[in-house]
């Protein structure tokens, strides 16, 4: 259930509540994924935008992650060594 799943639905024609029905999801989630044109729309509040500690560690994290490394220990094993700090 994600924002592809009411996207394909509303396509094919089905309104916003049986969306819900479908995929059992409550009318305030499949609202906030149908008015969200991309996934990324869905990020927003406080902590979007405010810098992090890992931000020097995006990129290789974000290649981890396509390589399929999904094991958050591990990837914290692997940035320690070059400089991240968690405290």
């Amino acid at each position: 259930m994600n924002h592809a799943s009411v996207h394909e639905l509303l396509i094919a024609g089905l309104s916003r509540r049986a969306n819900g029905r479908e995929l059992r999801l409550t009318s305030r989630i499949v609202k906030l994924f149908a008015d969200a044109v991309t996934p990324e729309d869905l990020f927003h509040g406080q902590w979007q935008g405010r810098p992090s500690k890992l931000d020097a560690f995006n990129p290789y994290l974000d290649d981890r992650w396509n390589q399929g490394c999904t094991n958050a220990w591990r990837v914290w094993e692997e940035i320690v060594p070059p400089g991240y700090q968690s405290r």
